[in-house]
């Protein structure tokens, strides 16, 4: 009796050592909830940091790269240069000044934004994805630049995503239909993060981002088919709290008014002979006078009638916009497809120009191409 006592003594005895060990092993670090807040609130307290991105992105099997080097100085003082194979882009935000390097005639311009600027903290707007991840999986602790990180992995829950962007949408709102279907697709899409934090400061050291997106083309159609898009975005963050200075360059003022488009348009429609063509147009004003009653216009030889000048609706009229105030507009007509293809009309939508017209603050009316044929 004594000797199966004994064993039974030493099995418990056993097992509470076993316990101990494994517990040890799951306290090796803080849970996942406790680091990502606490990565959060580590980067806010940040005075000055470094970060470095590479970005690449591959579609219908052609890849391209981009390089960007990111200074923060608090509260409100960003420094960016971005590396591409085809040029140099460099710019710096100090408060509501927005300067950027001009390679068209070797200048500096800077505009004036009303209001916050959002973009100033980007490391912080970063870290706070970690706080919606879902599938957290801890991975092998790793050393990055020199400091031991905790090194974990998740993925951000699109279909979850979808619905609660889709709950946000005004079906009277233009291209409401667009946009729906965009994120019907979501659960089809795949966000996966991977993050490596400091384990005495809890400083973000380094954030990989992997994005691989499905879209249907030509829905509906005979040629229906899918396009796949992946994304990869490598940050290391770095220098923190070191001496970083972030001065305004020597800059010409934009004087005037100066207007700048950014267009997407889409070709749909169930019925061939019943296509519609749709442009979504935003315009700005970077100068530093107000452009009144904006008049936005889209010549095109793409529809039934030849050459036609069409009037693109704004969201709200009339439009007049301060330095740094943007509107949006909405251009629609149908085209009949079925006495063309679909690659002569692409060819004729590549001449489509976008045209402005309108008053300055003494009344004077002008007019100007914002985007010519390409």
């Amino acid at each position: 009796m004594i000797k199966h006592q004994s064993i039974k003594i030493y099995l418990a005895l056993l097992s509470f050592i076993v316990l101990v060990l494994l517990a040890g092993c799951g306290s090796s670090g803080p849970d996942p909830e406790e680091l990502i807040s606490g990565a959060i609130e580590a980067i806010k307290e940040v005075e000055t940091y470094r970060f470095d991105m590479i970005v690449v992105h591959t579609e219908n099997g052609e890849t391209t790269q981009s390089n960007v080097l990111f200074e923060f100085a608090s509260p409100d003082r960003l420094h960016s240069t971005q590396v591409n194979e085809y040029e140099i882009l460099e710019s710096i935000v100090i408060g509501q000044k927005y300067y950027h390097f001009d390679t068209f005639d070797n200048k500096w311009h800077v505009r004036q934004w009303p209001g916050e600027v959002s973009s100033s903290n980007m490391a912080a707007g970063m870290v706070e994805i970690l706080g919606s991840l879902v599938g957290l999986k801890k991975m092998k602790d790793e050393e990055v630049d020199g400091s031991d990180c905790f090194h974990y992995k998740g993925s951000v829950d699109m279909k979850a995503k979808g619905e609660e962007e889709k709950a946000k949408l005004d079906p009277s709102e233009p291209y409401y239909e667009e946009q729906l279907q965009i994120l019907e697709m979501y659960d089809k899409w795949q966000y996966d993060v991977e993050f490596w934090v400091d384990k005495e400061t809890y400083l973000i050291r380094q954030l990989k981002q992997y994005q691989e997106v499905t879209f249907v083309r030509d829905a509906g159609e005979d040629d229906e088919g899918e396009e796949h898009q992946t994304v990869t975005a490598t940050q290391r963050f770095y220098d923190f709290d070191a001496p970083i200075t972030i001065e305004p360059p020597p800059a010409e003022l934009v004087e005037g008014i100066d207007l700048i488009v950014n267009s997407m348009s889409s070709i749909g429609g169930e019925d061939i002979q019943h296509q519609q063509i749709k442009y979504e147009i935003t315009v700005s004003n970077r100068g530093n006078e107000t452009a009144r009653d904006v008049r936005i216009f889209v010549d095109s030889t793409a529809t039934n009638q030849g050459f036609q000048s069409m009037e693109a609706e704004p969201i709200e009229r009339p439009v007049s916009l301060e330095s740094g105030e943007h509107a949006a507009y909405n251009a629609v007509w149908e085209y009949d497809l079925s006495k063309t293809s679909k690659e002569e009309l692409a060819e004729l939508m590549k001449n489509n120009i976008l045209r402005a017209v309108w008053v300055d603050e003494d009344g004077q009316q002008y007019e100007e191409i914002l985007s010519e044929a390409r």
